[in-house]
């Protein structure tokens, strides 16, 4: 699978990126695989969708040794435990999935079980993210019965999303018109592990100066069925319109559901916002970063458009950053202003006052409600 001076085959691509998507592929089946790092090699299996039964196998497959749990360093916070990596919890030998599940993903838990916490983040835990599932998952040591699962080293899966990147290539395009943007074509990129950013390039932009851009997260409840729960269908009609009435520039339609979480994620999330919390605490409840989002597949798809000087439609600063660091040139920021609803209100303010959005217009409209006199009645 590698040439003769050791680098990846054309054909099979390299052996970190092999291994990785063999591993992805285990854990978004549910099955377990292994991990192995320079003093440790253990069996892993993701907690969604873990029941009693599955939870009962996996610990006969893994007995004698016990059970433990790797979770994030934002779910161990919530769980009152002070780290900045990750933390490995010894669990008892009768806890039930829906403990684990508690443990893991409920609002209100708090740990008694022994732990022993990290300052490195967990390799277990990026792999989940990878996978788009919970950022925890059951751990034991491996042992000569586990040798067919497949094996993962824990230092390739840091490299993984830098060689996706690498693999992005346009794969197909055509002129599609839209109802707001006649002179359209959406160029459909692809990378090594089959996903589909899409560049929906409007009129005719001038490469030879700042290209209007919107970075656009697909948000399928929000673009496709009109959700008030935020602003995403919004901004990105207005989006196309704007870049439409200049007369050329590129929305980049990439696959980041719910900054990144993932739809199922997503879902969670909103449940714990129903039950109160707002959109940040709702991520970092379920032990993800309020955005895991990174910039570097965009930054990929603009320069093999010949794009490397825009202007960004954005009302978030982490973007302009992450397009610079990528090496793109951000000439400035235009704001993009949806309309706000009672049901989004709440989720736009966060982001404003929590999560550093330049919602001015939101925030102005806040402030004037709160200076405004009672009526007499």
């Amino acid at each position: 699978m590698q040439n003769g001076n050791g680098g990846a085959s054309s054909l099979f691509g390299s052996k970190a990126a092999i291994e990785v998507e063999r591993a992805l592929t285990e854990v978004r089946a549910g099955r377990p695989m292994r991990m192995v790092s320079r003093t440790t090699t253990e069996t892993v299996l993701s907690v969604d969708g873990l029941d009693d039964a599955r939870l009962r196998e996996f610990a006969a497959l893994c007995t004698p040794s016990p059970l433990k749990l790797v979770i994030s360093a934002t779910r161990a916070q919530a769980l009152g435990v002070d780290t900045d990596g990750s933390a490995t919890i010894t669990l008892s030998s009768t806890i039930n999935a829906s403990q684990i599940h508690t443990l893991v993903a409920e609002q209100g838990a708090r740990l008694t079980l022994p732990v022993v916490v990290s300052s490195e983040p967990s390799a277990i835990v990026a792999l989940m993210k990878l996978a788009q599932k919970l950022p925890a998952a059951l751990v034991a040591p491996a042992s000569s019965k586990h040798d067919t699962l497949p094996a993962l080293n824990a230092d390739e899966v840091a490299t993984y999303k830098y060689e996706l990147v690498e693999s992005l290539a346009i794969a197909g395009e055509a002129r599609v018109p839209l109802a707001n943007a006649q002179l359209t074509r959406f160029v459909v990129f692809r990378d090594a592990a089959g996903n589909n950013p899409v560049a929906v390039v409007i009129g005719n932009p001038d490469t030879t100066t700042a290209v209007p851009v919107r970075i656009h997260s697909s948000c399928l409840t929000g673009d496709v069925f009109g959700s008030r729960r935020c602003d995403c269908g919004d901004q990105l009609q207005l989006a196309i319109s704007r870049i439409e009435a200049t007369g050329g520039g590129v929305v980049l339609y990439m696959p980041q559901e719910g900054r990144g979480l993932g739809l199922v994620n997503k879902m969670h999330a909103y449940e714990l916002q129903d039950d109160g919390l707002d959109t940040v605490d709702a991520n970092t409840m379920l032990g993800f970063e309020d955005d895991e989002r990174d910039y570097g597949g965009a930054a990929r798809m603009l320069e093999i458009l010949g794009i490397s000087h825009v202007d960004l439609m954005t009302n978030n600063p982490t973007k302009l950053r992450g397009l610079a660091d990528a090496g793109i040139t951000v000439g400035c920021r235009m704001p993009i202003e949806a309309p706000v609803n009672s049901d989004n209100r709440r989720y736009l303010t966060a982001k404003a006052k929590r999560a550093g959005h330049q919602l001015d217009y939101l925030v102005n409209a806040l402030h004037a409600t709160q200076r405004a006199p009672e009526r007499v009645r």
